[in-house]
């Protein structure tokens, strides 16, 4: 038997007894058991990555390439508002023994991302007016 067999065959145990981790295990891993702060943990550093990337946009000199990145992260907003941020607003509600200070709690996370849902996408309103310029559509 050699390296490979050996490496193959361990592979093939751990996944056969993965079901059998623990929660503290799993936390280790980067996963929690709570999919709401998974899921806004990602939303939230998917907004700060589209936040950087617009900044760094701003700074472009060549004006076609600056057109063309500016497409590329309105498309990726418009991911983020139309599937991940409904995906979030339906797991506040969601677990297991969730109490109302829980769903009040998440509730509370959830609602400034949702206030990026209100802002208009060709008319930006002075509510909407991200505090850093340059930002476009409220990112």
């Amino acid at each position: 038997m050699n390296i490979t067999d050996a490496v193959t065959r361990a592979d093939n145990l751990v996944s056969k007894y993965e079901k059998y981790i623990t929660n503290e295990e799993k936390k280790e891993k980067g996963k929690s058991p709570d999919k709401f702060m998974d899921a806004y943990e990602g939303l939230v550093e998917r907004i700060t990555d589209l936040t950087l990337r617009s900044e760094a946009i701003n700074q472009e000199k060549n004006r076609a390439q600056k057109a063309a990145q500016y497409a590329e992260l309105r498309r990726a907003k418009a991911a983020l508002l139309s599937e991940d941020l409904p995906a979030l607003e339906k797991l506040v509600k969601k677990g297991k023994k969730i109490t109302p200070e829980t769903i009040n709690d998440r509730a509370s996370k959830a609602s400034p991302l949702a206030a990026l849902q209100m802002c208009g996408s060709s008319d930006e309103t002075q509510s909407c007016k991200p505090a850093r310029a340059g930002m476009p559509m409220g990112i």
